[in-house]
Protein backbone atom coordinates (compact mmCIF):
# COMPACT_ATOMS: atom_id res chain seq x y z
CA UNK A 1 0.00 0.00 0.00
CA UNK A 2 2.84 2.38 0.77
CA UNK A 3 4.36 1.76 -2.67
CA UNK A 4 1.03 2.49 -4.31
CA UNK A 5 0.52 5.67 -2.30
CA UNK A 6 4.00 6.87 -3.26
CA UNK A 7 3.32 6.07 -6.91
CA UNK A 8 0.00 7.95 -6.81
CA UNK A 9 1.67 11.04 -5.34
CA UNK A 10 4.48 10.91 -7.90
CA UNK A 11 1.99 10.53 -10.76
CA UNK A 12 -0.04 13.50 -9.48
CA UNK A 13 3.13 15.60 -9.38
CA UNK A 14 4.00 14.58 -12.95
CA UNK A 15 0.52 15.54 -14.18
CA UNK A 16 0.68 18.89 -12.39
CA UNK A 17 4.09 19.63 -13.93
CA UNK A 18 2.98 18.87 -17.48
CA UNK A 19 -0.37 20.69 -17.31
CA UNK A 20 0.65 23.72 -15.25
CA UNK A 21 -0.70 26.98 -16.67
CA UNK A 22 -2.90 25.57 -19.43
CA UNK A 23 -5.03 22.85 -17.86
CA UNK A 24 -8.78 23.14 -17.48
CA UNK A 25 -9.22 25.07 -20.73
CA UNK A 26 -7.32 28.14 -19.53
CA UNK A 27 -5.02 28.30 -22.57
CA UNK A 28 -7.94 28.19 -25.00
CA UNK A 29 -9.77 30.89 -23.06
CA UNK A 30 -6.65 33.08 -23.00
CA UNK A 31 -6.14 32.83 -26.78
CA UNK A 32 -9.79 33.60 -27.54
CA UNK A 33 -9.78 36.45 -25.02
CA UNK A 34 -6.72 38.20 -26.46
CA UNK A 35 -7.97 37.78 -30.02
CA UNK A 36 -11.49 39.02 -29.27
CA UNK A 37 -10.28 41.93 -27.15
CA UNK A 38 -7.79 43.12 -29.75
CA UNK A 39 -10.14 42.83 -32.73
CA UNK A 40 -13.15 44.32 -30.93
CA UNK A 41 -11.47 47.40 -29.53
CA UNK A 42 -9.24 47.99 -32.54
CA UNK A 43 -12.40 48.13 -34.68
CA UNK A 44 -13.98 50.48 -32.15
CA UNK A 45 -10.96 52.79 -32.21
CA UNK A 46 -10.85 52.89 -36.01
CA UNK A 47 -14.56 53.69 -36.22
CA UNK A 48 -14.43 56.47 -33.66
CA UNK A 49 -11.22 57.97 -35.07
CA UNK A 50 -12.76 58.00 -38.54
CA UNK A 51 -15.68 59.95 -37.11
CA UNK A 52 -13.19 62.61 -35.96
CA UNK A 53 -14.01 62.03 -32.29
CA UNK A 54 -11.93 63.64 -29.57
CA UNK A 55 -9.13 61.76 -27.86
CA UNK A 56 -10.97 61.75 -24.53
CA UNK A 57 -14.11 60.27 -26.10
CA UNK A 58 -12.08 57.53 -27.78
CA UNK A 59 -10.37 56.62 -24.51
CA UNK A 60 -13.71 56.51 -22.67
CA UNK A 61 -15.30 54.32 -25.33
CA UNK A 62 -12.35 51.92 -25.43
CA UNK A 63 -12.28 51.58 -21.63
CA UNK A 64 -16.03 50.94 -21.59
CA UNK A 65 -15.65 48.33 -24.31
CA UNK A 66 -12.76 46.73 -22.42
CA UNK A 67 -14.71 46.41 -19.17
CA UNK A 68 -17.95 45.25 -20.78
CA UNK A 69 -16.22 42.78 -23.08
CA UNK A 70 -14.02 41.33 -20.34
CA UNK A 71 -16.99 40.69 -18.03
CA UNK A 72 -19.05 39.28 -20.90
CA UNK A 73 -16.26 36.91 -21.98
CA UNK A 74 -15.61 35.78 -18.41
CA UNK A 75 -19.30 35.11 -17.71
CA UNK A 76 -19.74 33.23 -20.97
CA UNK A 77 -16.69 31.03 -20.40
CA UNK A 78 -17.71 30.31 -16.80
CA UNK A 79 -21.24 29.23 -17.72
CA UNK A 80 -20.02 27.17 -20.68
CA UNK A 81 -17.31 25.28 -18.80
CA UNK A 82 -19.50 24.86 -15.72
CA UNK A 83 -22.25 23.24 -17.82
CA UNK A 84 -19.72 21.04 -19.62
CA UNK A 85 -18.12 19.97 -16.33
CA UNK A 86 -21.49 19.05 -14.82
CA UNK A 87 -22.26 16.90 -17.87
CA UNK A 88 -18.91 15.11 -17.64
CA UNK A 89 -19.34 14.56 -13.90
CA UNK A 90 -22.77 13.02 -14.48
CA UNK A 91 -21.28 10.62 -17.05
CA UNK A 92 -18.53 9.59 -14.64
CA UNK A 93 -21.09 9.16 -11.85
CA UNK A 94 -23.07 6.85 -14.14
CA UNK A 95 -19.93 4.82 -14.80
CA UNK A 96 -19.26 4.62 -11.05
CA UNK A 97 -22.81 3.32 -10.53
CA UNK A 98 -22.35 0.68 -13.23
CA UNK A 99 -19.09 -0.51 -11.65
CA UNK A 100 -20.95 -0.99 -8.39
CA UNK A 101 -24.13 -2.56 -9.76
CA UNK A 102 -22.79 -4.50 -12.77
CA UNK A 103 -19.17 -5.42 -11.99
CA UNK A 104 -19.07 -8.42 -14.33
CA UNK A 105 -20.31 -6.43 -17.30
CA UNK A 106 -17.73 -3.72 -16.60
CA UNK A 107 -15.01 -6.35 -16.27
CA UNK A 108 -15.96 -7.73 -19.68
CA UNK A 109 -15.70 -4.21 -21.12
CA UNK A 110 -12.21 -3.90 -19.64
CA UNK A 111 -11.26 -7.26 -21.18
CA UNK A 112 -12.31 -5.81 -24.56
CA UNK A 113 -10.53 -2.47 -24.08
CA UNK A 114 -7.09 -3.90 -23.33
CA UNK A 115 -6.78 -6.16 -26.42
CA UNK A 116 -8.02 -3.23 -28.52
CA UNK A 117 -4.98 -1.32 -27.23
CA UNK A 118 -2.58 -4.11 -28.12
CA UNK A 119 -2.49 -6.25 -24.96
CA UNK A 120 -2.70 -10.04 -25.56
CA UNK A 121 -6.05 -11.59 -24.61
CA UNK A 122 -4.72 -13.75 -21.77
CA UNK A 123 -2.88 -10.80 -20.26
CA UNK A 124 -5.96 -8.59 -20.70
CA UNK A 125 -8.08 -10.89 -18.57
CA UNK A 126 -5.48 -10.90 -15.79
CA UNK A 127 -4.98 -7.13 -15.85
CA UNK A 128 -8.73 -6.49 -15.99
CA UNK A 129 -9.28 -8.64 -12.90
CA UNK A 130 -6.54 -6.78 -11.05
CA UNK A 131 -7.91 -3.34 -12.02
CA UNK A 132 -11.51 -4.20 -11.17
CA UNK A 133 -10.40 -5.14 -7.67
CA UNK A 134 -9.74 -1.43 -7.09
CA UNK A 135 -12.92 0.61 -7.82
CA UNK A 136 -11.18 3.99 -8.10
CA UNK A 137 -8.55 2.71 -10.53
CA UNK A 138 -11.26 0.96 -12.53
CA UNK A 139 -13.35 4.14 -12.66
CA UNK A 140 -10.37 6.19 -13.85
CA UNK A 141 -9.58 3.65 -16.56
CA UNK A 142 -13.18 3.34 -17.77
CA UNK A 143 -13.65 7.12 -17.82
CA UNK A 144 -10.58 7.52 -20.01
CA UNK A 145 -11.02 4.53 -22.31
CA UNK A 146 -14.80 4.18 -22.55
CA UNK A 147 -16.01 7.77 -22.10
CA UNK A 148 -12.94 9.48 -23.55
CA UNK A 149 -12.70 11.82 -20.54
CA UNK A 150 -9.80 12.84 -18.36
CA UNK A 151 -11.12 12.82 -14.76
CA UNK A 152 -8.20 15.01 -13.69
CA UNK A 153 -9.01 17.75 -16.22
CA UNK A 154 -12.75 18.21 -16.67
CA UNK A 155 -12.38 21.98 -16.95
CA UNK A 156 -12.12 24.71 -14.34
CA UNK A 157 -14.97 27.28 -14.61
CA UNK A 158 -13.28 29.84 -12.37
CA UNK A 159 -9.90 29.27 -14.03
CA UNK A 160 -11.19 29.89 -17.56
CA UNK A 161 -13.24 32.88 -16.39
CA UNK A 162 -10.19 34.57 -14.87
CA UNK A 163 -8.03 33.68 -17.86
CA UNK A 164 -10.63 34.99 -20.30
CA UNK A 165 -11.16 38.22 -18.34
CA UNK A 166 -7.48 39.09 -18.03
CA UNK A 167 -6.56 38.13 -21.60
CA UNK A 168 -9.49 40.07 -23.08
CA UNK A 169 -8.55 43.10 -21.00
CA UNK A 170 -4.96 42.82 -22.21
CA UNK A 171 -5.93 42.49 -25.87
CA UNK A 172 -8.53 45.25 -25.64
CA UNK A 173 -6.02 47.56 -23.97
CA UNK A 174 -3.51 47.40 -26.82
CA UNK A 175 -5.42 49.84 -29.13
CA UNK A 176 -5.66 52.20 -26.15
CA UNK A 177 -1.88 52.53 -25.70
CA UNK A 178 -1.27 55.21 -28.35
CA UNK A 179 -3.93 57.46 -26.83
CA UNK A 180 -2.66 57.09 -23.28
CA UNK A 181 1.12 56.90 -23.69
CA UNK A 182 1.56 59.28 -26.62
CA UNK A 183 -0.51 62.04 -25.07
CA UNK A 184 0.75 65.00 -27.15
CA UNK A 185 0.22 63.20 -30.45
CA UNK A 186 -2.95 63.68 -32.41
CA UNK A 187 -4.91 60.60 -33.54
CA UNK A 188 -4.81 60.02 -37.25
CA UNK A 189 -7.84 58.78 -39.15
CA UNK A 190 -6.79 55.13 -39.02
CA UNK A 191 -6.86 55.14 -35.22
CA UNK A 192 -3.13 55.29 -34.60
CA UNK A 193 -1.11 58.28 -33.40
CA UNK A 194 0.18 60.75 -35.94
CA UNK A 195 3.09 62.54 -34.27
CA UNK A 196 4.50 64.32 -37.27
CA UNK A 197 3.20 67.75 -36.25
CA UNK A 198 4.31 67.31 -32.66
CA UNK A 199 7.77 66.10 -33.52
CA UNK A 200 8.16 68.80 -36.15
CA UNK A 201 7.25 71.53 -33.70
CA UNK A 202 9.73 70.15 -31.20
CA UNK A 203 12.46 70.20 -33.88
CA UNK A 204 11.68 73.80 -34.81
CA UNK A 205 11.67 74.83 -31.17
CA UNK A 206 15.04 73.18 -30.66
CA UNK A 207 16.46 74.98 -33.69
CA UNK A 208 15.23 78.36 -32.43
CA UNK A 209 16.84 77.80 -29.03
CA UNK A 210 20.16 77.07 -30.65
Amino acid sequence: MADRADAVRELAAMKAEHTAGYGGGRLRAAIFGINDGLVTNASLVVGMAAADTTRQAIILAVVAGLVAGAFSMAAGEYISVRTQRELFESLIAGERRQLKEEPEAERHEAEVIFPANGLPRHDAERVAAHIMANPEVALDMMAREELGLNPDDLGSPSGVAISSFTSFAFGAGVPLVPYVVLVPCRASIDGWPGCEGYLGSRSRAGGANR
